[in-house]
């Protein structure tokens, strides 16, 4: 994604982090196994106490509307904050706005699924979330940044790479804000609906909309499914020209 966006010192410093990661996680799996063989070590903290324990769990939500603001709009100040700090004009590049509206939506997603884990204390969960985001976007963005600059210290040429994999303006602006409707809108629909339980009201005129909202838009408007579809037409069309015209 990163190099279809113009963004190829990202991407190297992407595989790097990424090859790092890995790396640690394989090469000190034996010391952990190992670890746990002896003693688990998970603290007793609230989903462990729920779920291994099997004590009842007081569980607190927070408001629905609160909830989806925080959702909403938190990844994106943290995101928008970090990177303008950075380096104000990262906002006049089409593959730059991708990547933030990437991490946004990585970012929201985050919250949303804390706000769905049964708590009893749902306000440290999200700071601890919030404070964990933050060091990590914060992070991410100064490294990358200076990454880039050390790859390409040509602003002209950095500024030309990302311009070469741009769209039509306008495409791109109606683009961003359609799916960012959408997106706000089903994390909208989605904590209403849970604050109703219509998650649980089988048969109800709410669980169906509900429902196929939810099918709706795990599935990415079925628009791969389409793809899909129309690849192996096309595929099945072209092997049938080919018999008649003889060409195989």
């Amino acid at each position: 994604m990163e190099c279809g966006l113009g963004a190829f010192s990202l991407a190297v410093y992407h595989l790097i982090a990424h090859g790092l990661f890995k790396a640690t996680l394989f090469l000190g799996s034996g010391n952990v196994i190992g670890d746990t063989r002896r003693d688990d070590g998970v603290p007793a903290d609230d989903i462990y106490t729920f779920v291994v324990e099997r004590r009842p769990l007081r569980a607190v939500k927070v408001p629905w509307l609160l909830a989806a603001m925080i959702t909403v709009l938190v990844p994106a100040v943290v995101l928008g904050l970090s990177h303008w700090l950075v380096a104000a004009d990262f906002f006049h590049k089409q593959g730059a706005i991708v990547l933030l509206f990437f991490g946004w939506v990585t970012g929201a997603q985050v919250f949303f699924s804390i706000h769905k884990l049964p708590s009893e204390n749902p306000w440290r969960s999200l700071t601890m979330i919030f404070l964990s985001f933050l060091i990590v976007v914060v992070g991410y963005t100064l490294i990358a940044h200076a990454f880039e600059t050390f790859l390409y210290p040509d602003p002209v040429l950095r500024d030309a790479t990302y311009a070469a994999a741009g769209i039509n303006l306008l495409a791109f602006d109606l683009m961003i804000i359609f799916f960012t409707l959408v997106l706000v809108g089903a994390w909208l629909v989605t904590f209403y609906a849970q604050s109703l339980d219509l998650e649980g009201r089988q048969g109800t005129l709410w669980n169906a909309i509900y429902l196929n909202l939810y099918a709706l838009i795990s599935r990415e408007f079925y628009i791969s499914d389409i793809y899909t579809q129309m690849s192996r037409a096309t595929v099945a069309a072209s092997k049938r020209v080919n018999v008649w015209l003889r060409w195989v």
